[in-house]
């Protein structure tokens, strides 16, 4: 049985642990918000090479920090739970379950569009330095020939385990949501 939320002030030892966890999550959203603009305005200043590029690196740039801020949320669970603050359990597993299917979920799911974008661009690139870099030895041109041929299936195998590890994540994920 959760503890009673009754109207009583909570200790100033509670006050502090909250402030300080409050404190701790405005600091890493501030830092998230920050480096996105700094990031977004370096990005269509010109100053971080091509736009696409640019977006595309913000998301592997700016994830580990968001997985890490938004898992952080989970402890709001707890404090609701241990009667730290005057909020339904309920309702905040809800929200923070939510949100974290979105952060987490995203790891699972996006593979399958980034994946062959990501390997289809580098072997594009590959092919075009093969082609347009006649100034290259014929030892670099046949590295890169050599490249693409073990690239080209070994994505495929790759891939392939990508998906046998999303099918274990998400089946274990149904076995807990089942309990």
């Amino acid at each position: 049985m959760a503890p009673s939320r009754s109207s009583t002030p909570a200790s100033s030892l509670t006050q502090a642990y909250l402030f300080l966890y409050n404190l701790v999550s405005l600091g890493l959203w501030g830092t998230l918000t920050f480096r996105l603009f700094s990031s977004l305005f370096q990005i269509y200043s010109g100053s971080n090479g091509s736009q696409s590029e640019g977006i595309a690196g913000l998301f592997v740039y700016l994830f580990p920090l968001l997985r890490t801020t938004q898992s952080l949320a989970t402890l709001e669970i707890l404090h609701s739970l241990f009667g730290l603050v005057r909020a339904s359990v309920m309702t905040t597993t809800m929200q923070v379950a939510s949100r974290l299917l979105l952060v987490w979920g995203v790891i699972y799911n996006t593979f399958f569009i980034l994946y062959p974008v990501g390997i289809s661009s580098e072997c594009f690139l590959i092919y075009l330095t093969v082609v347009n870099a006649s100034g290259l030895l014929a030892i670099f041109r046949f590295a890169f020939i050599a490249i693409l041929l073990v690239y080209i299936p070994g994505s495929y195998i790759l891939f392939t385990h990508m998906m046998v590890q999303r099918r274990k994540v998400m089946k274990a994920e149904g076995k807990k949501k089942a309990l």
